[in-house]
C-alpha cells in the first residue's frame, strides 16, 4: 500500500437531534378572601429551564413554568391573581446518546391558557417544545499526496467546507431596577410578570465571544392613584463574554435561556415606582467555521498497474448567517367595542423548519376596557411563515425567534395588532465529497508494451484532458505541452509511459 500524506479536519458531528412537547396542567383554587371569579382576563407564563443533562442512552431537560392567572371577581371591576408552578422534565431515549456527547437545547412555551372550571376554582395549561441535539467529536482525513509523487499522477482539487468547530455553556446572572414613568404613575400591587430574552449581536475577540442581548419584562399591577390595571414592557439589557475555541470561528448561534430570577417591587411610601430585577441565565455556544481544504479527487500509474480506493464524505458548504424578519398583523373582534387597550403582546415560540421556510407560532394576548370601562380579554394564535431558499432543514441552527415592540389600536370592531418577529439562522447545503482514500502499485508489473503507439489523435467530446490523460496512458502536462497552438477540434495525446 502506497503511503499518503493525509491531514485531519476536527469538528463537532450532530448524531442525534429531536422535537419534545409536552401539555402541563393545573389546578388552583381561588382564596375564601376573595369573591366568585366572573371571567379571566389573561394567562401569563415564563419558562425556566433548571438543568440539562445527558447519560449512557438518555438525554433530560427539567424546568418549570411560572404561570400567573390574571381574573375578574366580586363586581368592582379590580383584577384578582393567583400563580401556579408547573414541573416538567422531557426525556429523550437513543442509543446515539453516551456521556461523552455534548448536548444542546432551545426550548419555549406554545400557547398558555387559563379557564375558569367554576366560580371558586381555574385551571391553567401551558405546552412546552424543546428541540434536543447531541453532538459528538469526529474528524475528516483526506488525502494530500503520495510519499513519491513520480509514481501517482494525482489529481488536486480544493474545496471550501463549513463544519461546528466549538460547543461552549455558561451561566451568568443579570440584575438591575426598572423605574416606572409619570405617566405609569406608582404601584400598589405586582400583579403579573412575564420574561423573554432577546440576543443581539454578538463578535468574536480572539477565543472570546462577546454576546449583548435584553431581557424583556412584562408587568402589569394595580396604581396607587385609581386602582386601575397598568401595564407596561421593560428591557434590562446584559453582556457578557463566553469562551469559544481557538479555531478560526466564522459565526455562531447563541442561545440564552432563563434558569431562575425574580422581579420585587422595592418598598416605598404610598406605593413604589422602583422595582427590583434579577435573573439568572444559562448561554450556549455554537460555532461554525469555514475551511479552504486540498484533497486528492483521482489518481492512476503510468508504469504500473495501480488499484485505487476511493470514500466519500457528506460535508457542508460554508455556513450562511441570516436574520430572518417579518411582521404579523391580526385584527381581533371583541364583543364590546373597545375604548383602550390597557396591554398587549406578542410572543414567539420554538420555530419549525421546512426546506425553504420557517416557520414561527406566535401567541398574542390583550386586555382592552371597553366604553362601560370594563375590561375584556384578547387573544390569537397565528403562525407566521418566512422564506429563504437554498437551504435545507437538516443543516440549520436558529436561535430562539424573537418578538419586537407591538403596536395595538382599537378599532371600530375590536382591536388591530402589529408585531415585528426575528428570528437568526445559520444555515449550510450539504454535498457529497468523493476523493482517494488509498492506492497500492504493483511495482513488480510493467504496463508499457511495445506494440503500443508513442501518438494517438481522439475528438475532445467534452472530456477533461484528466479524463483523457488517464484513458491513454498520457499526462495532462504532456497534452497540453503538445497541443500548444492546437485550436482544432482534435487533440494529439503523446503517450507518457
Amino acid at each position: 500500500m502506497d503511503e499518503i500524506e493525509k491531514k485531519g479536519i476536527e469538528y463537532y458531528e450532530c448524531v442525534y437531534k429531536t422535537l419534545l412537547s409536552r401539555e402541563l396542567t393545573g389546578e388552583a383554587v381561588i382564596p375564601d378572601a376573595v369573591p366568585d371569579a366572573e371571567r379571566v382576563l389573561c394567562a401569563q407564563a415564563t419558562l425556566y429551564i433548571r438543568s440539562s443533562a445527558v447519560s449512557e442512552g438518555r438525554a433530560a431537560l427539567e424546568g418549570v413554568v411560572q404561570g400567573t392567572v390574571l381574573f375578574l371577581a366580586g363586581g368592582d371591576g379590580t383584577p384578582v391573581k393567583t400563580e401556579l408552578t408547573l414541573p416538567f422534565t422531557l426525556e429523550a431515549a437513543d442509543t446515539a446518546l453516551t456521556e461523552a456527547a455534548e448536548m444542546t437545547y432551545s426550548a419555549a412555551l406554545g400557547h398558555v391558557e387559563a379557564r375558569l372550571l367554576n366560580s371558586r376554582k381555574l385551571s391553567l395549561r401551558a405546552d412546552v417544545a424543546a428541540e434536543l441535539a447531541a453532538y459528538r467529536t469526529s474528524s475528516l482525513e483526506l488525502t494530500m499526496r503520495t510519499e513519491d509523487p513520480t509514481e501517482l499522477e494525482t489529481l488536486g482539487d480544493r474545496a471550501e467546507i463549513g463544519y461546528i468547530s466549538s460547543i461552549t455553556h455558561k451561566s451568568f446572572s443579570v440584575s438591575g431596577d426598572i423605574t416606572l414613568s409619570e405617566e405609569q404613575g406608582r404601584l400598589s400591587q405586582l400583579l403579573t410578570c412575564e420574561a423573554a430574552l432577546s440576543v443581539g449581536d454578538s463578535r468574536r475577540v480572539g477565543a472570546k465571544m462577546i454576546v449583548q442581548g435584553t431581557a424583556l419584562l412584562y408587568l402589569s399591577w394595580l396604581s396607587t392613584e385609581n386602582g386601575q390595571l397598568r401595564c407596561g414592557r421593560f428591557e434590562v439589557p446584559f453582556s457578557q463574554i463566553l469562551d469559544i475555541s481557538e479555531t478560526d470561528t466564522d459565526a455562531a448561534i447563541v442561545t440564552v435561556t432563563l434558569a431562575s430570577g425574580y422581579v420585587e417591587p422595592l418598598p416605598g411610601i404610598n406605593g413604589t415606582s422602583e422595582i427590583g430585577v434579577e435573573l439568572h441565565l444559562n448561554a450556549q455556544t455554537v460555532c461554525t467555521a469555514v475551511r479552504e481544504i486540498e484533497y486528492t479527487a483521482d489518481a492512476y500509474c503510468l508504469r504500473h498497474p495501480c488499484r485505487i480506493e476511493t470514500q466519500t464524505a457528506s460535508v457542508c458548504r460554508p455556513f450562511r448567517e441570516r436574520l430572518l424578519h417579518d411582521t404579523v398583523r391580526e385584527t381581533i373582534e371583541l364583543p364590546e367595542r373597545a375604548a383602550e387597550v390597557v396591554y398587549a403582546d406578542a410572543k414567539a415560540s420554538l420555530p419549525v423548519l421546512t426546506d425553504g421556510a420557517v416557520r414561527v407560532p406566535i401567541r398574542i394576548t390583550a386586555v382592552v376596557r371597553g366604553e362601560n370601562g370594563e375590561l375584556w380579554p384578547a387573544e390569537r394564535r397565528v403562525n407566521l411563515e418566512m422564506k429563504y431558499d437554498d437551504m435545507s432543514a437538516g443543516d440549520c441552527l436558529t436561535a430562539l425567534p424573537f418578538c419586537g415592540d407591538i403596536s395595538a389600536a382599537p378599532t371600530s370592531g375590536g382591536i388591530e395588532l402589529t408585531a415585528g418577529v426575528g428570528v437568526r439562522t445559520l444555515s449550510s447545503v450539504r454535498w457529497e465529497l468523493s476523493y482517494v482514500s488509498a492506492a497500492e502499485t504493483d511495482r513488480e508489473t510493467v504496463t508499457v508494451t511495445e506494440d503500443e503507439p508513442s501518438v494517438v489523435v481522439v475528438r475532445r467530446d467534452g472530456r477533461t484532458l484528466w479524463s483523457l490523460a488517464k484513458s491513454y496512458g498520457s499526462t495532462v502536462e504532456t497534452i497540453e505541452a503538445a497541443n500548444a497552438d492546437n485550436s482544432g477540434a482534435l487533440l494529439l495525446i503523446p503517450r507518457a509511459r
